[in-house]
């Protein structure tokens, strides 16, 4: 994989898979007990610790565990495209963007959600996910991304490690937890969002939560009428595929703990993935074979054609789906991916691993 990366782990980073998908289409594809999963909430901004203070500054404590305190409210957020785009249903605007899913062609994937591009300034350059100058030059109050390693300061997503001293002068970095479960990342999400201003008890924010509640109602029925349905969610690669961990990715968490039987994996605690070679795809049989729709570029066919890959028992009965694996992490990125993942469950049989 041209792009693969690592992030101070041993683990292949969620970052070390954005080129997966094309290098795969280039090779032509080459239960535990349910938890309670509720709708998030947060506080209003100044009625907690976090937000607004009542001498008029500002404080909010991070998911690393770092307290950012400036004199007042920031104004001016800058943020990677996935948290943008979390942010951008609660109202907030983000004045600009980056990150690994912007493209060097300004192009927008999946993990943009509903932000509209001609709203925001994209501060990327060739294959710089963050142009420094550029990002000088939007004078940001703020920089908001994610970590997918909380007690490592310095590993953030969109933003290498070499670079966040210079970053961090720029202006005060937030950091959400990508590896905490998905309803959990849109409560923090929901918190900052409060802290920045935003009444989350509007009508259209009432909306999404009931949205989200009516999904999740829905995915738990299901998964109860079809008791022990299972799935995995796969990643590509050119010569290896990537298996999420269900104890770590933050989406396949919530779906696990909604009542779809996902197989834990063999990968060292805190890792994102288990990489199998192509002639291991057949270590986990499941009923449905998701794989991911980063860069739209693996097709239902290609998982069929492959040798090894398409004589996995979910693929052998048809119950293959794309998975976003760029899940925007709000009320309304929730419901979308939780309603997409139930459409595969009501279609699928329970009973095809032999």
């Amino acid at each position: 994989m041209s792009t693969a990366a690592t992030v101070g782990r041993s683990s292949i980073s969620r970052r070390g898979l954005l080129a997966a998908s094309g290098a795969l289409a280039a090779t032509a594809l080459g239960g535990r007990a349910l938890a309670q999963v509720s709708s998030p909430v947060a506080s209003p901004s100044g009625s907690g610790t976090n937000g607004v203070q009542p001498d008029g500054s500002w404080r909010f404590v991070d998911d690393r565990g770092i307290e950012i305190s400036l004199p007042k409210a920031p104004e001016r957020v800058i943020a990677d495209v996935n948290v943008a785009a979390a942010l951008w249903d609660f109202g907030v605007r983000p004045v600009g963007i980056f990150g690994w899913n912007v493209g060097a062609d300004g192009t927008l994937n999946a993990a943009a959600g509903s932000i509209d591009p001609s709203q925001v300034e994209l501060l990327v350059e060739g294959t710089d996910i963050l142009d420094l100058e550029k990002a000088i030059a939007i004078a940001p109050d703020l920089i908001v991304t994610l970590t997918f390693a909380p007690d490592t300061p310095e590993d953030l997503w969109s933003i290498m490690p070499e670079v966040v001293d210079q970053v961090n002068a720029i202006a005060p970095i937030v950091a959400i937890s990508g590896i905490i479960r998905a309803d959990a990342a849109a409560n923090r999400f929901a918190e900052l969002s409060a802290a920045l201003g935003i009444d989350l008890e509007s009508p259209e924010i009432t909306a999404q939560k009931q949205g989200y509640d009516a999904a999740a109602e829905r995915f738990r029925t299901l998964t109860t009428q079809k008791a022990g349905m299972s799935a995995i969610f796969v990643a590509p690669g050119e010569t290896e595929i990537y298996i999420a961990n269900p104890d770590v990715a933050s989406d396949v968490m919530l779906f696990r703990d909604l009542g779809l039987n996902v197989p834990s994996v063999d990968a060292p605690a805190g890792s994102y993935w288990e990489t199998l070679s192509f002639e291991q795809a057949l270590k986990y049989p499941t009923d449905i074979f998701f794989y991911s729709l980063r860069g739209n570029l693996v097709t239902p066919e290609m998982v069929k054609e492959h040798p090894t890959i398409g004589q996995h028992p979910a693929v052998i009965a048809d119950q293959i789906a794309g998975w976003n694996q760029d899940v925007v992490l709000n009320y309304a990125g929730l419901t979308t991916i939780l309603n997409g993942i139930a459409d595969v469950i009501e279609a699928s049989d329970p009973h095809v691993v032999p």
